[in-house]
């Protein structure tokens, strides 16, 4: 039970945000409300060594050209998403955020980063760009979720006509995380390259999974206090929010269960419940890191899916796209689409479990000139190709499927590893799903099947990714598509790289991009401190200075705990 004294400040802040946001219907959520706003440059902002970032080289990050080969990238394409071919060392790339100021030569300002207050600089930032986002939430004031009014109805979300075009950066912790030395650097880079260098278009959090219920965040101010100074450095307390399973329960009672195993979206769910000035919600794992600039990237994964039109977009995103076997994506799509004959799942997949709050075709598939789309933000983008989970024969969690009338004959797609941008709408789809409902499925198939019920728009974007050691490409076409395009299967890549991966670890546990490969962090090791006795991965470039140079490419996972 919640003392008496902390309840009453629950419902205080419940009836303010009750009058401040009415409640919403779903239809109001439409793509890009901001566009027709007066465009505004972006507002420098200020940087942890206290001055404009436009003016203070020692926070700048600026990747290199190097007259040297680029490594082509087997799958996926830098070129296909205008993603510069540029290098960084990791001097470059995190020596802004403190990485060798211990070492002598050391040639920038030194930082006390206890003393950085992160939240305050994001808020700062926010308001300094107020004219492009309208109005603004603080981040460092914001630090709560709590469980719902028992007097208010639990899917109750709030008004969106503050939407503004931001984007929040959603990182994944919990309590005995132990935060060494590069998980603060890469959490730095974010801040400062995706939130304060960009004036804002993104702002950064980290979620902290309190599991031990013992400590009672929910309790009172004190424990929650307690909990955050004991789990958190310093230096990330403004930017934390805490939680422990006791929110989700109570928000979502009906749902088989709540563990982040199975349920990794609740909790962002709940986050854009709570932080309605945001479009989209990144989620990030803390072993997510990007060789290059952080914004250049998450921008050109944003353009491209942006472009991207409705037509056949999911059977695109079910395939690793592979330059030398698929030609340019237009190709690529031109393939699609011969093989479907211009048809392709269009709108919403109907279940009897979900009204559709996306918008239906107005013409047939046929009819539409792939126009349908293009210029709308993509509703989910993923970072693996999407399959469909009634066909996997070695995944565990394929049946698993709960309050549903059609059980597993449900269509359901995944898409894993649970790294994804949602946008508020389909956040707002499913947390209604659950709290009405408990409709539960998955991490990895919930906000991708929700997307497909209710006819939202779905993006894989073709993101540069590597394999050690390289191989045949024809092979690892049929390996990882099933080949060519195949109209029996509905032009859905089925490969058993993602059907049947359990018995093939050797082959898809060696990329710079999977749910568990120790390639990522290979390469990150040596691109910070090569060992003697370890030969540096082919994707690195040493020069004749000895410095070591990595690509621009974002590398999953890359392990400190």
């Amino acid at each position: 039970m919640f003392t008496r004294r902390y309840a009453s400040v629950i419902v205080f802040l419940a009836i303010l945000l009750a009058l401040y946001y009415l409640p919403a219907s779903r239809d109001t959520l439409g793509q890009r409300p901001w566009a027709n706003k007066a465009i505004h440059e972006p507002t420098a902002c200020y940087g942890p060594r206290g001055g404009l970032l436009s003016n203070n080289s020692d926070d700048q990050v600026t990747p290199i050209d190097l007259d040297i080969p680029y490594p082509i990238a087997p799958f996926g394409s830098h070129d296909e998403l205008s993603l510069s071919r540029t290098w960084m060392t990791a001097d470059i790339k995190y020596g802004p955020y403190g990485y060798g100021d211990e070492r002598e030569g050391y040639n920038r300002k030194k930082v006390n980063w206890e003393h950085v207050n992160w939240g305050r600089l994001q808020d700062a930032c926010a308001a300094r760009n107020q004219a492009r986002f309208g109005a603004i939430a603080n981040v460092s004031s914001r630090g709560r979720m709590v469980p719902p009014n028992p007097v208010a109805p639990r899917s109750a979300w709030s008004r969106t006509e503050k939407v503004t075009g931001r984007t929040a950066i959603v990182l994944r912790g919990y309590d005995t995380y132990n935060y060494a030395p590069e998980d603060l650097l890469n959490i730095r880079s974010l801040i400062v390259e995706a939130g304060l260098s960009t004036g804002g278009n993104y702002a950064v959090y980290l979620l902290v999974d309190i599991r031990e219920k013992e400590h009672e965040i929910y309790m009172s101010e004190a424990n929650y206090t307690a909990a955050l100074e004991k789990f958190v450095p310093v230096e990330l307390h403004s930017i934390a929010v805490l939680f422990d399973e006791t929110l989700l329960e109570n928000w979502y009672p009906k749902t088989a269960t709540h563990h982040p195993n199975f349920q990794i979206y609740q909790l962002l769910q709940l986050f854009a419940h709570y932080y309605p000035e945001y479009d989209h919600f990144w989620q990030l794992e803390l072993d997510v890191r990007f060789s290059g600039h952080t914004a250049h990237y998450l921008d050109a994964l944003d353009a491209f899916a942006r472009k991207q039109p409705r037509k056949q977009s999911l059977e695109r995103s079910s395939y690793l796209y592979i330059p030398s076997i698929h030609g340019t994506y237009a190709n690529f799509t031109s393939l699609i689409d011969a093989t479907l004959d211009g048809g392709g799942v269009w709108g919403p997949v109907e279940i009897p479990d979900v009204k559709p709050a996306g918008p239906k075709p107005s013409v047939s598939s046929q009819e539409d000139e792939f126009s349908w789309g293009v210029g709308e933000d993509a509703d989910l983008i993923a970072t693996n190709p999407c399959s469909n989970v009634t066909w996997t024969e070695d995944w565990v969690y394929r049946d698993w499927i709960h309050n549903f009338q059609n059980g597993v004959d449900t269509p359901r797609i995944f898409c894993a590893p649970a790294i994804t941008r949602s946008s508020r709408r389909l956040l707002a789809a499913v947390h209604d799903a659950q709290a009405e409902k408990g409709l539960t499925i998955p991490s990895e198939a919930t906000v991708s099947s929700f997307a497909l019920w209710h006819g939202l728009k779905i993006v894989f974007p073709p993101q540069p990714m590597y394999q050690n050691p390289p191989r045949d490409l024809k092979e690892m076409d049929v390996f990882f598509n099933g080949g060519p395009p195949n109209a029996s299967r509905g032009a859905m890549a089925k490969g058993d790289g993602f059907y049947n991966a359990r018995p093939h670890y050797d082959i898809t546990n060696t990329a710079t991009w999977w749910w568990s490969s120790p390639f990522p962090g290979y390469i990150f090791r040596n691109w910070l401190d090569q060992k003697e006795n370890e030969e540096l991965p082919f994707l690195l470039h040493k020069d004749a200075e000895g410095r070591v140079w990595a690509p621009n490419l974002a590398l999953h996972p890359v392990k400190t705990n």
